[in-house]
């Protein structure tokens, strides 16, 4: 009986050439826009949830309003970063990073040169993200002055090789070259994050300019700054804690009101 039903359906879809034509483009149609909805979607919904400690991780906002401003910034001064995780309880970990223009990177042996954004960053970076690495160890990559890390691209541009571990970069604004520290892989596509190097903090850390500048600095915006929160930490009341402890640091101008909240990682992409 299945056969004749068979033979039926064909002879049918046979003698209506352009129907059957029509339908089966519809449907071929239908599908592929389906498929190509939901990986557009997958891909939205997953951006940085490739991190283990994601749902952990809070990007610092700080909220500014005046009779003149009201302002929501994404970054947060220097002391801010430096000193929460000492003082605030519910933070078990926090890391700052720092872009600062563009400079030209080279490979000192070959004078291979690229124009790149200049990025900086405190030690704790590879302890709160989970960036895989190829070379290197993320527990001292970013500890020691003149030292960097490199994705792998860029790695591939100045080098032809990621195996650079121990080789030098020059950089045009720095006098003494860097050292490779680590190369990373290539950052997913679904990554908030694009940077092709990272500079130790420390680096810098070294001028008394920059240190003059970062004894006393509550209320810049230099930096984006991540807390990783303990097991069950409410981000309500740290962002409370954290607003209270730096206005013990800080007074505002008179009529300026200063509070910071915390935004989960994994709602920055579509929430910012």
């Amino acid at each position: 009986m299945l056969r004749n039903y068979l033979k039926i359906s064909l002879r049918t879809l046979v003698r209506n050439k352009l129907y059957t034509t029509l339908n089966v483009a519809g449907l071929t149609f239908g599908i592929s826009c389906f498929l190509l909805i939901g990986l557009y979607l997958f891909d939205e919904l997953t951006y940085d949830k490739h991190h283990s400690k994601a749902d952990r991780i809070y990007r610092v906002i700080e909220h500014k309003k005046s009779s003149t401003e009201d302002l929501t910034i994404a970054a947060a001064s220097y002391k801010l970063a430096e000193e929460s995780k000492k003082s605030v309880s519910g933070i078990e970990n926090m890391t700052r990073f720092s872009r600062i223009g563009r400079a030209n990177i080279s490979n000192p042996a070959t004078q291979n040169k690229f124009n790149e954004t200049i990025s900086f960053c405190d030690q704790n970076l590879l302890e709160i993200f989970d960036f895989e690495l190829i070379e290197g160890d993320r527990k001292t990559a970013l500890k020691e002055p003149n030292s960097i890390i490199l994705v792998e691209e860029l790695a591939q541009r100045l080098f032809n090789t990621s195996k650079i571990v121990g080789k030098t970069v020059k950089i045009d604004f720095l006098e003494t070259p860097l050292k490779v520290t680590a190369v990373l892989k290539n950052h997913p596509r679904n990554s908030s994050y694009d940077f092709n190097f990272m500079i130790t903090e420390s680096t810098f850390a070294q001028d008394e300019n920059f240190k003059a500048r970062m004894a006393n600095d509550w209320s810049s915006h230099s930096y984006s700054v991540f807390a990783l929160l303990k097991e069950n930490a409410k981000p309500q009341d740290i962002s409370a804690k954290i607003t209270q402890f730096v206005l013990s640091n800080f007074k505002p101008e008179a009529g300026t009101t200063m509070v910071f909240s915390l935004q989960p990682l994994v709602d920055m992409h579509l929430y910012s």
